[in-house]
């Protein structure tokens, strides 16, 4: 089963998955976060790169799930858990390094993360 994991075609799937999530994470999370009043250059980089870090440790782990072909009531719990650490993670780093506005960094984080995880899922529900 490891020795799959290292197929060519394999490793330019998940490399594929992996910049399409990207590129859409940033696509949605940061003109929303704009839109949510952080609009200074620094602070839009924190967010972009908290999800340029936080993304891809999602998304592999759901990779690596399907290749091992893990329960779908495992793999929704782990999803679950995986996003709520997301939130609660980003939400850290944003009360940290965003400066102090209107909004709790934590709601920040679940809004944005909630706009991406909707959009990203919306394709498998149509």
């Amino acid at each position: 089963m490891l020795d799959r994991l290292f197929d060519s075609g394999l490793l330019y799937s998940y490399l594929n998955i992996i910049a399409h999530n990207l590129l859409l994470v940033w696509l949605i999370e940061i003109p929303l976060a704009f839109a949510l009043g952080v609009r200074k250059r620094n602070p839009l980089e924190t967010v972009f790169i908290t999800n340029s870090i936080s993304n891809p440790i999602v998304v592999t782990i759901f990779f690596l799930m399907l290749q091992f072909s893990v329960s779908y009531a495992i793999m929704n719990f782990t999803i679950i858990a995986m996003e709520v650490c997301v939130v609660l993670c980003e939400g850290a780093v944003y009360r940290r390094y965003l400066p102090k506005g209107k909004l709790n960094p934590f709601v920040l984080s679940l809004v944005l993360n909630a706009a991406s995880f909707c959009v990203g899922i919306l394709p498998d529900l149509l």
